[in-house]
């Protein structure tokens, strides 16, 4: 049989793998105990120091005895509570844990009493039990961590990357609570601080700065007994890791790959693969449909339904950024694009080789004698939009436009994607066609072969009418009418790869994927010389899409600079464009 110590410093290894783990279970804990002000102060990453403070309902003595015992817990008291459980921690094996491998203290004072009770325990093992004068709630102190277990000690990472770690989850603990006032304190210095008003928008401000603030877009999605709330980022405010990503599922934080997909495709067309929206997805459902008890440290929860919350989660995002996007003009994203251009992104012209142009989807317009495209009769130029007066080309790549005041610069390619994605993506009767005159013949592994069978219809959807002609072999009869025949093959195994990798994706997701591939094949390239009415073709067909500011793969397609940033960049001051100019 082992001993207490032993048994105590196993468990720590489920609940207690770093600083971070430390101060989640605890300040859970404070936020059980209906705390409205809860205070974390860490040193040297939490590894010297780890102090929760709150103002909560405190324990006497007799809770506090109980509260450093193995298995002890006020949360539940039969089996059944495990599936209703309202509270955040209950496995009652924290405190103990948490003492095993440090130099443990807890203050702890009811309402109704005078005086507190005080309990250190070194190593697992309890050094003195007592009354004491303190302030109502708890105060919770873990010095020296890990200082008996020098094994575990040494997997831990510099004292920054800890204390980082740390941040990042009482930063979404205070997202979960907003109407409780965080404050958080890394080596002395205040990180930051939330005013406990209840309302998440303000927490947002609190947290990451009112200018990240203005970028967020409510959530407001209900079906039946299932509701997403919360704020994902405009698209032009994206980040380099999910790490500024917060799932919470009735007040509770979770990982959850069904709401992370979610959120990538949501965002699928409007940013790049690499980067990731800022969120705080807020899931509300009956405590019976979910089972928190498949992670130690709860992190992780079972859905009973993982599609209806993936659904959700994803018709929520898009309705959030439809009703945005209507609201905007494109000198409005391209103001918002100018001020967010992610620096490190690759460009699709360094991912690919150039490849032959086509102008215009076949089919969708048709072209009077001086190539000015004609809608319903109409010449296309007279529609009225919200244009831009093109300039000329800078290294037949980008088109440089004004209007009265401001300054533009449009990539050629990344915009002529961005309408022809939008167009494709609004047929419903299927893609433009074309019939080669000579069939090809292409062989594909049994497991491609098998995903193409199984997607014909998809495939003849997108324009590529395909029949099995022998073993792993399909015939290729149709392409889509913008595609060269040199390109079909190619873009035909992309799409394969594509649903490959997205199985578990919704066809309506891979279309969209295939369509932004389908954009960028027939899109316009760098290096190629356009008129002025190709242009302005090119940019009022631009304002009128839905989203202007990226093309499908998520770059920008327009960088606005205004009259007043280009004054500063020439260090002019008190700056009027009306002024009479003077060299």
């Amino acid at each position: 049989m082992l001993d207490d110590s032993t048994i105590n410093k196993i468990a720590a290894g489920e609940v207690v793998d770093r600083p971070a783990s430390i101060v989640k279970e605890l300040v859970e804990n404070s936020i059980d105990a209906k705390s409205t002000r809860i205070e974390v102060e860490i040193q040297s990453g939490g590894i010297s120091l780890i102090r929760v403070t709150d103002n909560g309902s405190g324990m006497d003595e007799s809770d506090a005895r109980l509260a450093i015992q193995r298995h002890a817990t006020s949360k539940i008291s039969r089996v059944d509570d495990l599936f209703e459980i309202q509270t955040l921690g209950f496995r009652g094996e924290a405190l103990p844990s948490i003492a095993a491998v440090s130099r443990f203290s807890m203050r702890t004072r009811i309402h109704d009493s005078d005086l507190g009770t005080q309990v250190l325990i070194v190593g697992g093992h309890e050094k003195d039990l007592g009354s004491i004068g303190c302030s109502i709630g708890t105060t919770i102190q873990v010095e020296d961590l890990f200082f008996n277990t020098p094994a575990r000690k040494k997997f831990l990472k510099t004292n920054s990357t800890e204390a980082n770690r740390v941040q990042e989850i009482v930063t979404k603990l205070a997202l979960s609570h907003p109407e409780i006032a965080f404050k958080f304190l890394n080596g002395n210095r205040v990180s930051f601080q939330t005013s406990g008003e209840t309302d998440l928008f303000n927490a947002l401000g609190n947290i990451y700065g009112i200018e990240t603030q203005a970028q967020m877009l409510k959530l407001d999605f209900t079906e039946n007994d299932l509701h997403i709330g919360g704020f994902i980022s405009k698209p032009n405010l994206i980040k380099s890791t999910r790490a500024w990503q917060t799932y919470l599922v009735n007040g509770r934080i979770v990982q959850s790959r069904a709401i992370a997909k979610a959120i990538d495709n949501a965002y699928r067309s409007l940013i790049p693969r690499v980067g990731f929206p800022l969120a705080v997805i807020d899931v509300t459902v009956p405590t019976n449909s979910i089972d928190i008890n498949v992670h130690p440290q709860k992190a992780e929860i079972k859905f009973e339904d993982e599609g209806k919350i993936f659904h959700a989660v994803y018709h929520a995002i898009q309705d959030s950024l439809r009703i945005q996007s209507s609201s905007k003009n494109i000198r409005d994203f391209a103001a918002d694009a100018s001020n967010q251009i992610p620096k490190h992104f690759p460009s699709s012209e360094q991912k690919n080789s150039a490849r032959p142009a086509l102008f215009e989807v076949t089919g969708e317009q048709k072209f009077s004698e001086d190539l000015v495209p004609i809608e319903h009769g109409i010449p296309f130029e007279n529609r009225p939009s919200d244009s831009l007066e093109p300039l000329g080309q800078i290294a037949l790549c980008y088109i440089i436009a004004r209007d009265r005041d401001d300054l533009y610069i449009v990539d050629q390619h990344a915009a002529h994607e961005r309408i022809l994605f939008d167009r494709l993506s609004a047929r419903t009767d299927g893609i433009p066609a074309q019939q080669l005159l000579i069939n090809l013949f292409l062989k594909f592994s049994p497991r491609e072969s098998d995903l193409i069978e199984k997607n014909l219809d998809l495939f003849h959807n997108l324009g590529f009418t395909m029949e099995l002609s022998g073993d792993n072999e399909f015939r290729l009869i149709e392409i889509p009418a913008d595609v060269p025949n040199s390109e079909a093959e190619s873009l035909i195994r992309e799409i394969v790869t594509n649903l490959s990798d997205n199985h578990e994706t919704s066809s309506d997701e891979i279309r969209k994927s295939v369509l932004a591939m389908t954009a960028c094949r027939a899109a316009i390239k760098a290096g190629m010389q356009l008129s002025s009415e190709h242009m302005k073709i090119l940019l009022d067909e631009l304002a009128a899409t839905k989203y202007p500011y990226t093309c499908p793969h998520g770059r920008p397609t327009i960088l606005k600079f205004s009259s007043g940033e280009l004054a500063s960049m020439f260090k002019r001051t008190g700056f009027d464009h009306t002024e009479e100019h003077r060299i």
